[in-house]
């Protein structure tokens, strides 16, 4: 791919970040998931990159995840 003004070089924007946790679902648990990776955004994979370089907007967008159990 070819650089020009105005093209990203990563491709499609930034890859999509992984996030792992343990979820308890007791009720009135909470975890909270941690940022782990990414993965590889020009082709279909199976791997996480632990490799958070370049990764700069996406990361902030979530700085806390708390994921809760409530009983219905």
């Amino acid at each position: 791919m070819s650089e020009t003004a105005g093209t990203d070089r990563y491709g499609n924007g930034q890859p999509s970040l992984v996030y792992r946790g343990h979820v308890d679902t007791t009720a009135g648990a909470t975890s909270h998931p941690q940022l782990i990776g990414r993965t590889d955004q020009h082709a279909p994979t199976d791997t996480i990159s632990e490799n958070l370089t370049g990764i700069t907007t996406a990361r902030d967008l979530l700085r806390d995840i708390t994921v809760s159990c409530t009983r219905q």
